[in-house]
């Protein structure tokens, strides 16, 4: 993990998608789920690790990533995303596995991710 003080504006090099599920009326009765903009932000995006795993009768790659962005907080100071969240960037979605508020001071939010990981 990067310490609050290891991070600046200029180390934001990555522009990514936090988009947000909804649920829209289909037009006969039901609804269905979409995904819709909530923030287009500036990252620290980092690569962490990439594996392997069986699932289905079959071989999935899973990678994961590290996005850091400005905190943006709810009335209550927590953070305004969460896990329920995805992130798209170049053209991939990324599930959040995990938002923190760094060293619990309000300024960073580290994203831990999942690509191609349940959204």
């Amino acid at each position: 993990m990067v310490k609050c003080c290891d991070i600046h504006s200029g180390m934001l090099n990555a522009q990514i998608v936090i988009e947000r599920k909804n649920r829209v009326a289909d037009g006969m009765g039901g609804s269905v789920d979409s995904w819709a903009t909530e923030a287009t932000v500036w990252a620290n995006w980092k690569g962490l690790s990439g594996s392997e795993r069986w699932q289905a009768m079959r071989v999935s790659p899973q990678n994961r990533f590290r996005a850091i962005i400005r905190f943006r907080g709810d009335v209550h100071g927590a953070p305004y995303y969460t896990a329920e969240d995805r992130v798209a960037y170049k053209g991939r979605t990324y599930a959040i596995e995990s938002v923190i508020d760094m060293e619990d001071r309000q300024e960073w939010l580290e994203l831990v991710l999942v690509e191609g990981g349940k959204s």
